[in-house]
């Protein structure tokens, strides 16, 4: 409370300047009062400081999703790298995005030269496997096994020189019409087969085929007339064995070169 004549201070129900004696009138338990009351005003009506609530970040933006996509879909993860600005520092972006772009190169390399492999490898005009035994109808004989027809769609045959079938070994031995009238553009008959059907590429268009030098009955010489337009013809045997085998006019067998001396296992 102040001194209501000179402003001085006042103590004790007395200016501290002036003397001027107050009675303890209720001035100043009122002016307490008012300063009581105006501090619980202030107090309401002063509006409580809130702290700004943090934005939210997308999950696209956050560290550990920009890891996962640059490990698992490295093309992606190059374009969130930026879009991110994950790593902050910028030079550090910029190394991660050099190792994922060589990665890259190296994967796709990779695929490449597979595939190119495997055009490759379908350029070939041999099978590169043997032909299941179930892609045949045959019959057995003692231990021998006798080919009747051809079951595969297959384009690409290679037929082994012998199967197991129940736990026995049978060796194959003749060829009676097995590719007649089906549609093949490469087949091998095996060292071991000693016949083959006169009518055996009947209508087949064969282009490349490997005759095994064991072959001794090819039917009758109308064998040769069935070969048309045909690119080569492999066999395993001597020509000397070749002129005993065919008794025809070279000019009679449509085969545009005849290699001797073959090996099945040289065949590309």
């Amino acid at each position: 409370m102040k001194c209501d004549s000179c402003g001085a201070p006042v103590e004790n129900g007395k200016c501290t300047y002036c003397g001027k004696s107050f009675e303890n009138s209720g001035s100043e338990k009122q002016f307490n009062e008012t300063v009581r009351v105006n501090n619980t005003v202030n107090s309401y009506t002063q509006p409580q400081l809130q702290p700004k609530p943090k934005p939210k970040i997308p999950f696209w933006k956050k560290t550990w999703f920009v890891v996962l996509i640059c490990v698992f879909m490295p093309y992606i993860g190059v374009f969130l790298l930026w879009a991110a600005k994950k790593p902050l520092n910028i030079f550090a972006r910029i190394i991660i995005t050099i190792v994922l772009v060589f990665y890259l190169k190296g994967v796709f390399a990779s695929i490449n030269e597979e595939e190119s492999g495997n055009q490759n490898e379908n350029k070939s005009v041999w099978s590169e496997y043997y032909t299941d035994i179930d892609d045949f109808e045959y019959y057995i004989d003692g231990n021998e096994i006798f080919l009747t027809d051809y079951n595969s769609n297959q384009k690409k045959v290679r037929i082994n020189s012998s199967y197991e079938i129940d736990g026995n070994t049978y060796n194959v031995v003749s060829l009676d019409g097995v590719f007649t009238l089906d549609k093949v553009t490469s087949v091998i008959i095996p060292e071991g087969v000693r016949s083959v059907a006169a009518n055996e590429f009947n209508g087949c268009k064969v282009k490349f085929l490997y005759l095994p030098s064991t072959l001794e009955d090819i039917g009758r010489d109308s064998f040769w007339g069935y070969f048309h337009d045909v690119e080569k013809i492999y066999y395993g045997g001597s020509e000397e064995q070749w002129n005993q085998l065919c008794t025809v006019e070279r000019a009679e067998v449509e085969v545009k070169q005849i290699i001797y001396d073959a090996n099945p296992d040289d065949l590309k």
